[in-house]
């Protein structure tokens, strides 16, 4: 049985093992992650894959929109991992392939003509650009932090103006 969040489709066009379990390959001490398509649209599968220290995710979809391509540099910026991000040719003009670095900002993107292209960079896990490092070094293993219970002791359990959220 497939687990919420990633695509199950056993038509003879697909794996039928496809969606069952995180797929990732390392590669030069470079660990990759992967999404196909409509698994774009589930952040608790890419929550799954910032928890295996995936470096740099890679995205494929066959759809022409733009907001799907606008979750690679959200998916890059919340789980600070490089995400490449590639459509179809004739899909550019819309969405063009992109790939962007832990923290959100975009290193490389394919033209917009309706042509293949390329979209390249490094993708460097020691590098000491102050964006990506800072994304690394800090926001990564703190949002860690924070979800493993960080502030757990410091809130307000009974506090009466949380109560009531019909009013301000």
């Amino acid at each position: 049985m497939a687990r919420p969040g990633h695509l199950r489709d056993v038509s003879p066009q697909v794996s039928p093992n496809a969606g069952i379990k995180e797929l990732s390959n390392d590669i030069d001490g470079i660990r990759f992650g992967t999404a196909l398509c409509i698994e774009a649209n589930f952040p608790e599968l890419f929550h799954q894959y910032e928890q295996l220290d995936v470096d740099c995710m890679l995205i494929s979809v066959m759809v022409d929109d733009a907001a799907r391509a606008a979750l690679a540099p959200a998916y890059a910026t919340l789980y600070n991992h490089w995400v490449g991000y590639s459509v179809p040719a004739q899909f550019a003009t819309t969405a063009p392939a992109t790939i962007t670095a832990p923290g959100g900002r975009q290193l490389a993107h394919c033209h917009t003509e309706n042509r293949p292209g390329l979209a390249i960079a490094d993708i460097d896990p020691d590098t000491q650009d102050p964006g990506i490092y800072i994304a690394l070094r800090h926001a990564r293993p703190w949002r860690r932090t924070a979800q493993a219970g960080l502030y757990d002791n410091h809130t307000v359990a009974d506090d009466l103006r949380s109560k009531v959220r019909t009013r301000f």
